[in-house]
């Protein structure tokens, strides 16, 4: 039997000044998830808040570990992709489709205007 697989994936990030935990606690309520501070699949030195949630894995990172010139609590980065343990699994040249617009959509409505695309993945 033949499989056709697709991903998707999503990047939406703010510019607020507000504690990674307040926005944590802000997007629990809005995509009916829990963050847990992990180790992040992206590969960052520091850890992250990580979820799971419909077979995508979660992170919201603070851009300061990224960027050095951002001040911690300035800049975030709120990405959704298939794990590695998934992924990895899966056949060569899967198909990836973007929702950040749809997280975008949700997240103006559910929480601020704010939110925005990185122009890289748009």
């Amino acid at each position: 039997m033949s499989r056709n697989y697709e991903a998707i994936s999503f990047q939406v990030r703010i510019r607020e000044s507000v504690s990674a935990a307040d926005l944590k606690h802000r997007l629990e309520q809005i995509l009916g998830c829990s963050f847990v501070l992990g180790k992040s699949e992206q590969r960052l030195d520091s850890d992250v808040y990580t979820a799971n949630s419909l077979g995508l894995s979660l992170e919201l990172i603070d851009m300061s570990i990224i960027e050095k010139e951002t001040a911690p609590g300035q800049y975030f980065c709120l990405m959704g992709f298939i794990p590695e343990r998934v992924f990895s699994k899966w056949p060569d040249e899967v198909p990836t489709t973007s929702i950040t617009r749809f997280i975008l959509s949700i997240l103006h409505t559910e929480d601020s205007s704010e939110w925005f695309a990185h122009s890289s993945v748009m």
